[in-house]
């Protein structure tokens, strides 16, 4: 025990004298705005001195992918995996975790309109977007439900440099989709005030010539506003943003009574999305010593979803089309949620944060039970850091909430930061993260000729513990090479997981869980568990970026408790992002190539099998597949304007085998996953930017 104890003084004294002996390893052209990050802080804190696992996707990482969304933006994130569903758009996966469990934020405010616990993250235009952080660690005491899987918080573009910016940007691609966006700012006397309006549109994409698309046509109109005001003498900011979008999706049905043109019809299906996002929020130092740090937002969301089932009239059907009322419906979520936080900042032993998080969420629509349900939640939440040496930090949290579902969750969380020299670090984070049933989990009422499913007003919260260890090494080495590692180890474990499983009612009206039944309702199952290793290595030098990330899951095989000698307790998965690119400096020429590969999925499930009227284990299987995109940019007059084009899935993958049970959206023995090899061409105009490099060329004779 001495003998630990002399080591530990020993390496926290020479962990100090090297600290102040050294400089930072990372050049300070290196670490610039992008490096700062704000979610989940005290204050705006450098991602080296964070105590949270924080990966950061900067917009210049946006550009050189290209991405028209943000599913393509994170596809190169080796912690997320994107999956695809036929009629509720994309999501994600992270960590092995779904899209339920994580909490998705633009600028702070959490996202609305789950279907199923996904957000389709579709629904977000990428053009305005600054950076994006995510957390892979719960912060439940953070931001309460939701959170219990990681945090992303997406920030879009707020304050302008110069007195004017303006912006055009087209990009054409070859499996006819179509995106167009122009914004223009004005920064006046600690005025900041920009409007962007975005298009995009979608032809569909179907390996067949039916009439029916394996990727539905789309149409987006996109307005995102902000008003940003600097205080003077002060850091103060407050700050309006809103955000409105229109969508429409096609969804196209088979040609019934092909064989006979007066009487040809097909059974279409619109739906046609609006939302709106208003958030007003101050931020900034209370003194000029920066010892308190403010944080405060207030929010309205609304989403609008709907459904509209169509008789539509082909060939020489003289009819008119007709709705179909039993099969159209609308859907409506609206969320008020104000968030206000004090921080001190003394950069001493000892800081604290403290908090009050108050949420307002109502729904409306013919499929949820008497037609509207609502749910407030009063949660506080407060947490401490300390410092007892310059190289180890200490932190721990608690919250505690209260919400009309008469539940008291308590989550709590506690972390520890060692930066034994100036360019290592190691990190361990433990939080109890929280679930909160949503309002569909709870009064979902979706019964028609095709569904039968249930909402269940007993469901407790998911409960979760979130471990992460992880250890990281940031090291500039003589003649500007730069070498970034980090390795890390994550265990999560979900208490009452809440779950669709078919069921029966007894005599009292209760739901008894029937494997035999087609109905389904929503139950807190026992318990899921997951971990998994995740490594990423990346090296600079000059212009020249190469990147490698790994990440192996364990998925937790529930039917293994019951089936110990079938079913392994284990399902492992592996996936790889790689990356190199280029920058050629002196002509603004940067060339990029992403490849991502996802390994073979396997679950098990229970069927029933009714000639042998006994209970079937079910082997699932996705086939592994890989992904690979190549982009080409040119800049020309100080980057306004900038040329780039390339291909999108160079290995022409569009779908993948899978065997086993369908899901509740798919049908068949493939699953779609691309459209195949994608070309693409990308012209972003910046008028101000030439006008600039203007200037300042005058300006230095």
């Amino acid at each position: 025990m001495k003998t630990t104890s002399l080591v530990i003084i020993l390496l926290s004294y020479y962990s100090y004298v090297y600290s102040q002996n050294e400089i930072d390893s990372i050049p300070l052209s290196i670490t610039y705005d992008e490096e700062i990050v704000v979610t989940g802080q005290y204050a705006p804190t450098d991602v080296e001195k964070s105590l949270l696992p924080i990966i950061i996707i900067t917009k210049e990482m946006i550009e050189k992918r290209s991405a028209t969304s943000i599913t393509e933006v994170l596809q190169q994130e080796v912690a997320i995996r994107t999956q695809r569903d036929g009629v509720l758009g994309n999501s994600i996966l992270m960590n092995g975790l779904s899209a339920k469990h994580i909490n998705i934020m633009i600028n702070g405010v959490p996202m609305i309109g789950r279907s199923n616990g996904n957000l389709d993250l579709d629904r977000i235009q990428i053009q305005n977007i600054e950076r994006i952080e995510i957390i892979e660690n719960a912060m439940s005491v953070d931001y309460g439900t939701n959170a219990l899987g990681g945090t992303i918080n997406i920030i879009t573009q707020k304050n302008i440099l110069d007195s004017w910016d303006a912006h055009i940007m087209s990009q054409i691609q070859s499996n006819e989709q179509y995106n167009i966006s122009a914004g223009i700012g004005k920064n006046w006397k600690g005025i900041n005030i920009s409007a962007n309006y975005n298009y995009s549109y979608f032809n569909g994409f179907s390996m067949d010539t039916l009439r029916t698309q394996e990727w539905n046509p789309k149409t987006q109109h996109n307005f995102i506003g902000n008003i940003n005001y600097s205080i003077p003498k002060t850091s103060i900011k407050l700050a309006y943003n809103f955000n409105l979008l229109n969508e429409s999706i096609d969804d196209k049905g088979i040609i019934k009574l092909e064989n006979f043109p007066t009487l040809s019809y097909a059974k279409d299906y619109a739906y046609i999305t609006n939302t709106q996002d208003h958030s007003l929020s101050m931020l900034g130092y209370l003194n000029n010593k920066k010892s308190y740090f403010f944080d405060g937002i207030i929010s309205f969301n609304d989403y609008n979803r709907k459904k509209i089932g169509y008789f539509r009239s082909l060939y020489q059907n003289p009819s008119e089309d007709t709705i179909d009322n039993l099969d159209s419906d609308t859907t409506s979520f609206q969320a008020w949620n104000t968030r206000l936080t004090l921080a001190s900042n003394y950069n001493k032993k000892i800081d604290y944060k403290a908090g009050i998080n108050i949420r307002y969420d109502y729904t409306a629509g013919a499929r949820i039970n008497e037609n509207n349900a609502s749910i407030t939640i009063f949660g506080v939440f407060a947490s401490f850091r300390y410092r007892p040496i310059t190289a180890l930090t200490i932190n721990g949290g608690i919250r505690v909430e209260y919400n009309t579902l008469a539940k008291f969750p308590i989550t709590y969380s506690a972390a520890i930061k060692w930066k034994p020299i100036s360019f290592m670090q190691l990190h361990l984070n433990y939080a109890r993260g929280i679930r909160t049933p949503s309002l569909k989990e709870l009064y979902l009422d979706f019964v028609d000729i095709n569904h039968h499913i249930k909402g269940n007003p007993n469901l407790k919260p998911e409960y979760a513990h979130n471990i992460r260890l992880s250890w990281k090494l940031n090291k500039a080495i003589k003649d500007n090479h730069i070498l970034n590692l980090s390795i890390n180890a994550f265990y999560n474990y979900i208490e009452q997981q809440i779950t669709l499983f078919n069921y029966e009612t007894d005599s009292l009206g209760n739901y008894i869980m029937d494997l035999n039944s087609n109905k389904y309702a929503y139950f807190n199952l026992d318990e899921y568990q997951n971990w998994g290793l995740a490594n990423n290595l990346k090296y600079q030098y000059n212009g020249l970026t190469i990147q490698l990330g790994v990440n192996v899951i364990g998925h937790y095989n529930r039917l293994s408790r019951d089936y110990t000698n079938t079913i392994p307790l284990f399902n492992y998965t592996l996936e790889i992002s790689q990356e190199i690119s280029y920058q050629f400096k002196k002509i603004g020429l940067t060339i990029s190539l992403f490849r991502r590969d996802y390994d073979k999925q396997i679950s098990y499930s229970l069927s029933y099998d009714p000639i042998s009227q006994e209970d079937v284990i079910v082997q699932n299987n996705l086939d592994g597949y890989g992904l690979m995109d190549l982009n080409v940019s040119k800049s020309f007059w100080n980057k306004g304007l900038v040329l780039s084009a390339g291909i999108k899935n160079i290995m022409n993958v569009v779908q993948v085998n899978r065997t086993g049970l369908n899901g509740a959206h798919s049908s068949g023995n493939t699953v779609s996953v691309g459209m195949g090899r994608i070309y693409f061409i990308k012209l972003l105009f910046q008028p101000f930017a030439i006008k600039n490099k203007n200037q300042k060329s005058l300006s230095e004779f």
